[in-house]
Formats: C-alpha cells, structure tokens, sequence
C-alpha cells in the first residue's frame, strides 16, 4: 500500500506542477521536491520524466472510458450497441388545397 500512495503522491505532485508551469519546466527534482521524496524512490517507480507523464495520460484515458461506458449503460446502450435514433420528422408534401404542382415539403 505504501508504494502505491507514493505513486500517487508522485502523480499528483506531477500533474500539479506541469498546470502550473508547463512540462517543460516540470522536472524530477521538482516533483520529487513537491512529493517529499528521493530521487532514487522516483526512479523505483518511473524510469524518466516522460514516463512520469505517460502513465497518467493512460489512467485518465482510462478514466474517460469508463465515464463513456457508465454513461452509455445509464442512457441504455452499450458500446457495442448505440442508442436508438429518433425518426426523422415527416417530408410529407402539404398541398393545402392547392394543385400537386405548388405543394411545399414541410
């Protein structure tokens, strides 16, 4: 449980500074800073400062599906199976009386 809540703990101190400045200026040692780790603890866990970001970007997108999922199942549908479509509304001709020639398509 320990190594999973430095992970965590190294994830959310990498995410926070990345907002704030930007990857570019997100380093190991300012993650590591904010985390209240070692270097050496980082490394057990990442091998590098994109590998930090990868695996966040992978859980979030995980994230995301499972929201894609949770919402197609309340509204009924799967992913495997869309929702059903509404009928598409009447193109019927209304003459109004008036000869074939003159109707308008509603």
């Amino acid at each position: 449980m320990h190594a999973e809540q430095t992970w965590a703990d190294l994830t959310t101190a990498a995410r926070g500074l990345c907002v704030g400045r930007g990857f570019a200026d997100t380093w190991v040692k300012t993650v590591t800073r904010a985390a209240t780790v070692n270097r050496g603890t980082f490394h057990h866990h990442f091998s590098g400062r994109k590998a930090m970001f990868a695996e966040p970007r992978t859980e979030l997108l995980q994230q995301v599906a499972a929201l894609g999922d949770a919402t197609a199942e309340a509204a009924g549908s799967t992913p495997d199976t869309p929702p059903p479509m509404r009928p598409a509304p009447s193109r019927e001709p209304s003459c109004g009386g008036a000869p074939p020639t003159r109707c308008t398509v509603n």
